[in-house]
């Protein structure tokens, strides 16, 4: 009998490209009638067959930290993830489909800030040192609204 394996399945390979640290210049986030600005960082890195994110998003003062494991279930050919916030006691689970040089995540109903709510990121790769990020939220039953959009830069070293 083989042990199982630790290393990250193919598809989840085709991310490898994310590993290092990213920085996002302030822009806009909105939710409903409130906007602010928030400024982005995250650092990627591999745990065994998972990317992993830990991410800071300072909203003027407002501080939101997260953690994210990635992986790939080729059972149902999807990207599957879980984070953690220091805003909701809930993880946010999500599942997604890349194509191409595009990765689509949709979360489960998951509660933020005591508002329960479905998130959609879109993740668009530019090159290799450039990500255009996009975050919708769907409140209630309307349609996915834009939260924010960004371009994230690898910081060099």
């Amino acid at each position: 009998q083989e042990p199982p394996t630790t290393t990250p399945p193919a598809e989840l390979t085709k991310l490898d490209w994310m590993v290092g640290d990213w920085k996002a210049e302030p822009t806009e986030f909105r939710i409903g009638e409130m906007t602010m600005m928030v400024t982005s960082s995250m650092t990627i890195s591999w745990e065994g067959q998972f990317l992993k994110t830990k991410g800071i998003n300072d909203f003027g003062g407002l501080v939101m930290t997260e953690l994210m494991l990635l992986g790939y279930d080729a059972k149902s050919e999807k990207y599957r993830s879980s984070a953690y916030t220091n805003l909701s006691p809930d993880p946010r689970i999500e599942e997604g489909a890349l194509k191409g040089d595009v990765l689509v995540m949709t979360s489960k109903p998951w509660a933020i800030m005591g508002d329960d709510s479905i998130s959609r990121a879109t993740l668009t790769k530019k090159s290799d040192d450039e990500v255009h990020f996009k975050l919708e939220f769907k409140m209630g039953g309307g349609d996915f609204e834009l939260a924010s959009e960004a371009t994230y830069t690898r910081v060099k070293k």
